[in-house]
């Protein structure tokens, strides 16, 4: 598990700055402002690009939306067959977010409008001097669909317009004051039991949260200690050595939930069962060294987790969005 997610901090590191680095975090893909991407970094094969990977109420989610993102950040696009399931899982939901993250501005009249967009492309290839240039000639060079280009545009000048007056330096700074060991340079020495599922066995993760409530109980009960459970019970590398993972700060390296149960801990303290896409886990907090990182040292830090806030906050508000239905079989081709 710590492989994969260091995996996921080399792929995302330029995308989200050491914050969150995984998982949740994806959704800063969906909230980065447009840059100017290369032909030659879209993927060579047409039918790839065009993969409809799941579908939002009557919206497809095709390759080509992660793989632009993905370009987006700098990262290298790989080959939809070689992508393992949970990074597929984790970029869909991204989509799947913003989708609802827009229905919600629509919702409340806030935002740009297509015909804004519009307006916004014309000036650009009115701008490019020496080539005629159509819309769907832009769109192409981002590796997308006009209509697909035009909705990430509209999305990000969308958040851009809506983002803007909620990052002032007061709600910044009490961001900060609010979570400190977030950002100041906490670390938590962690040891952790692990039981591996995958991302769509339901009743495998169900029945696991269910043994390891059981589990945490008799921990805290003093029944048994939290290394011999790790010992007894975890499917983890260090199971022998009590499930130690050493010291964690909350940039990552693991997947967001796991962080969050972590850091909501206090030294002695165990975590009721926590999933995240490798399985379901117990976390234990052994010790905590304070961090001391003034709030001036980490103000970036802080942005990116307060417009990360928002948004969750955003797409939450939406009222009954629609179910997420997969087409692309991830299982076939995929680890």
């Amino acid at each position: 598990m710590l492989a994969m997610s260091l995996l996921w901090k080399q792929r995302f590191s330029n995308l989200f700055s050491g914050w969150f680095l995984c998982g949740l975090i994806l959704c800063l893909s969906a909230i980065s402002l447009p840059a100017q991407t290369s032909p030659s970094n879209r993927p060579a094969s047409p039918d790839i690009e065009d993969q409809v990977l799941a579908k939002l109420g009557k919206q497809e989610i095709r390759w080509s939306e992660l793989a632009y993102r993905w370009r987006v950040g700098g990262a290298k696009v790989p080959a939809l067959t070689n992508v393992e399931s949970i990074v597929l899982v984790e970029g869909v939901e991204s989509a799947r977010k913003q989708r609802i993250g827009q229905a919600e501005l629509d919702r409340r009249g806030v935002g740009a409008t297509v015909q804004e967009i519009n307006r916004w492309i014309e000036e650009r290839i009115a701008a490019i001097e020496g080539e005629k240039l159509t819309p769907g000639d832009l769109a192409e060079k981002e590796g997308l669909s006009l209509p697909s280009w035009t909705r990430e545009l509209r999305w990000q000048k969308s958040w851009e317009m809506f983002s803007r007056p909620l990052v002032t330096d007061d709600k910044l700074r009490l961001h900060y004051e609010t979570h400190p060991t977030w950002f100041n340079g906490t670390e938590c020495e962690v040891f952790h039991i692990i039981r591996p599922l995958k991302w769509d066995d339901q009743d495998g993760r169900s029945k696991a949260k269910s043994e390891f409530a059981t589990l945490a109980k008799q921990i805290r009960n003093k029944e048994t200690t939290f290394a011999d459970a790790a010992k007894k019970w975890s499917s983890g590398a260090t199971a022998s050595e009590g499930g130690r993972l050493g010291w964690l700060t909350f940039q990552g390296p693991m997947h967001p939930s796991f962080v969050l149960a972590t850091f909501a801990l206090k030294k002695g303290e165990v975590s009721e069962p926590v999933e995240t896409p490798h399985g379901v886990h117990l976390i234990y907090v052994h010790e905590i060294k304070a961090g001391e990182l003034p709030f001036e040292r980490v103000i970036e830090n802080v942005r990116r987790s307060l417009l990360i806030v928002e948004f969750e906050k955003l797409v939450d508000s939406y009222p009954k969005p629609p179910q997420l239905e997969w087409v692309y079989k991830l299982d076939s081709t995929n680890k």
